[in-house]
């Protein structure tokens, strides 16, 4: 296997695009003719922006030395304004905790130095610069006995009105202060669902869960109390409207979408899906959107997967496009659509018919079909490897090894996301390098980078969200759903 280095491919020329055919090969056909040898580049890692413009391509050292990037309106902040709802216990137990990562939390000497870090400290010192505020009018107290009653009713829509009069009640006054606070903790017992507390909240404002007085083990439990630490310092940060970092080549008007399918379960009708999507900028701003629900029956038993008909491919994207455009202020210049199954010649012509006047545009199905690569030695391939079959399919490590931190994060062998379709304007480089991009705007996370791209990470809390809010055209922020 043949190793080249390649440098970033240059801009897509300035010029109006004919009407969009959007046309590839299949993955078959690049492998049946293909050797034995393959021609492998090594795709650049993408660094981060971190305050005063400094880069580095590593989340956790970027900011222990630079501190965050700056808030979404492009100043720098100086307080991070936190509300919090819950029991006496519960407020007491939060505050707490804002106290403990305020701190530095130093890393546990079992584990790696470099990939789990000391944490410095939440504070108005270096390298945050950020003071976390709680005030007394952003302390809301509720009856334990009340959460009590809400926390064993079996009844889920019950439970829902229930939260939504003792915890989104005070969300909604806090947000309606003179000066209200940026993100609210939510203080709850364990038994408590995160999705009935997180919708009771919306859209008052951002929300933060910590269960009996410990951060959300959103990474696992297995993760040591500064690993805790950095993670919940980003979910703060992101969700009171500061930008932790940015990508380092980030446009500001790229749309990238990924979308996901789930079976209804609740109505009458069998072989009823939805479609839900989630849109990132290149900047990381974005939003999670519930499509139509339709009926889809499968022609043939290797069908695994639904489709949407071509009039509701196009309606969806016009609502994407349509929120891209509230939220960012302009129409994207490029626009991908990432999902995990293949695009059917209905959805191809509906998503064409919507992206028409886009200077680039892609349909790119991804997954994960168990295909491994080794490299001489015996550490594991290097994340950034990417193995082209032909001009627009292939294969991309957006994990693996990573000569910075000096490891391989994680203790399975790395497997490839494999592109098997590429209908569009992008070549194979141009789709991979997007993909690898993309691992590193998840912000429910500091890790160095996630094991997809952040438009395929469509967590079950978005779709929970939507089904208990019941409302069709409801557009969520993604800061209301993280973590």
């Amino acid at each position: 296997m043949r190793k080249k280095y390649l440098p970033k491919p240059p801009e897509a020329p300035e010029a109006d695009p004919p009407r969009r055919v959007f046309s590839s090969p299949p993955l078959e056909i690049h492998l049946s003719r293909s050797a034995d040898q393959f021609e492998c580049l090594q795709l650049k890692e993408p660094e981060l922006v971190f305050g005063g413009d400094h880069r580095c391509v590593d989340p956790r050292t970027g900011l222990a030395a630079y501190g965050p990037y700056r808030n979404a309106d492009g100043e720098n902040i100086s307080q991070l304004r936190v509300g919090i709802i819950g029991t006496s216990d519960g407020i007491e137990k939060a505050e707490s905790l804002l106290s403990e990562i305020s701190t530095p939390v130093e890393q546990d000497p079992k584990l790696d130095s470099i990939l789990h870090p000391s944490f410095p400290g939440l504070n108005s010192g270096k390298p945050f610069f950020v003071d976390v505020v709680a005030r007394t009018p952003w302390r809301r107290s509720v009856s334990p006995q009340a959460l009590r009653l809400a926390e064993e009713c079996r009844d889920s829509i019950a439970k829902f009105e229930m939260l939504r009069e003792l915890l989104g009640a005070e969300a909604r006054a806090m947000s309606q202060l003179e000066i209200p606070p940026s993100v609210v903790i939510c203080a709850i017992p364990a038994g408590l669902e995160h999705s009935l507390v997180t919708a009771a909240c919306v859209p008052s404002l951002p929300t933060e869960i910590i269960c009996a007085g410990k951060m959300a083990e959103v990474d696992g439990p297995q993760k040591d109390e500064a690993t805790h630490a950095w993670n919940l310092s980003v979910r703060l940060l992101f969700k009171a409207g500061l930008t932790p970092w940015r990508l380092a080549d980030a446009a500001g008007d790229s749309c990238f979408v990924g979308l996901s399918y789930h079976r209804e379960m609740r109505g009458a009708r069998p072989n009823m899906w939805t479609v839900f999507a989630r849109m990132v900028t290149d900047f990381g701003q974005g939003f999670f959107l519930k499509g139509d629900t339709f009926e889809w029956i499968p022609k043939n038993e290797k069908e695994d997967a639904p489709h949407l008909a071509q009039g509701q491919a196009a309606k969806l994207m016009y609502r994407i496009l349509e929120a891209y455009g509230k939220n960012v202020g302009h129409p994207p210049r490029k626009a991908v659509v990432h999902k995990a199954s293949f695009f059917s010649e209905a959805e191809r012509l509906g998503f064409g018919d919507a992206l028409q006047g886009i200077k680039q545009c892609a349909l790119v199905a991804v997954a994960k079909a168990g295909m491994f690569f080794l490299r001489p030695g015996r550490k594991p391939i290097f994340r950034g490897a990417a193995i082209p079959f032909g001009e627009k399919l292939g294969v991309v490590y957006v994990s693996g090894y990573v000569p910075f931190l000096k490891c391989s994060p994680g203790n399975r062998m790395p497997e490839p996301l494999e592109i098997t379709e590429n209908w569009g304007t992008l070549s194979f480089q141009e789709a991979a390098l997007d993909l690898l991009r993309l691992t590193k705007l998840n912000w429910d996370t500091s890790e160095f980078s996630t094991d997809v791209p952040v438009t395929l990470a469509l967590p079950d809390r978005a779709r929970e969200i939507f089904n208990i809010l019941g409302q069709h055209d409801l557009v969520l922020d993604n800061r209301c759903v993280a973590g």
